[in-house]
């Protein structure tokens, strides 16, 4: 991979020489303050690559808009680095990168050609727990399997610091 070009605005990125040659546009829909995603469907007629949207944001609603304009992937920032890397090399190989509810839900909106569409009720304890993502799953499992046990151990169980772990549990326990 390479990268060919970087853009830190909407209309930087609209005027890159290197957007209508890149094989694969990884997207912050947030650029600057603006909302990107509103230019989307004109950048896709722009530029031939496809999008990954990297984000930060947990917003369903947002995410599903994005990939109905053209997004081919969807992902977060908090991903490990090669989640990351695996998502931009199978959106580069034509696939999409969603999450399963996401998929399912864009998958409903298509399929019953009503874009205004409501996905029908989730619970909202299973919300909570799918936006969890790989790491942090494996941390709630090796803290259950070690209960009791000091978080450095549980740490050097897991291959992270001490520190890395407890934002890991900030972060979940937030969730």
């Amino acid at each position: 991979m390479t990268v060919v070009g970087t853009a830190s605005s909407r209309d930087e990125l609209m005027n890159h020489g290197a957007a209508a040659t890149a094989d694969v546009l990884l997207l912050d829909l947030d650029m600057g303050g603006e909302d990107v995603g509103a230019a989307l469907a004109s950048l896709r007629q722009r530029c031939p690559g496809h999008v990954l949207v990297l984000t930060g944001t947990d917003d369903i609603a947002q995410h599903r808009a994005a990939v109905m304009k053209g997004a081919r992937g969807v992902v977060h920032k908090s991903e490990p680095a090669q989640t990351i890397l695996n998502a931009i090399e199978k959106v580069n190989n034509g696939e999409v990168w969603l999450h399963r509810s996401l998929l399912g839900e864009v998958l409903g909106l298509l399929t019953r050609g009503n874009p205004v569409a409501t996905p029908r009720t989730v619970d909202p304890l299973t919300m909570r727990i799918a936006s969890l993502t790989a790491r942090e799953r494996d941390v709630v499992v090796t803290m259950v399997e070690c209960t009791g046990a000091k978080q450095l151990v549980i740490a050097d169980k897991l291959g992270m610091s001490e520190h890395t772990l407890r934002n890991h549990l900030t972060t979940i326990y937030s969730k």
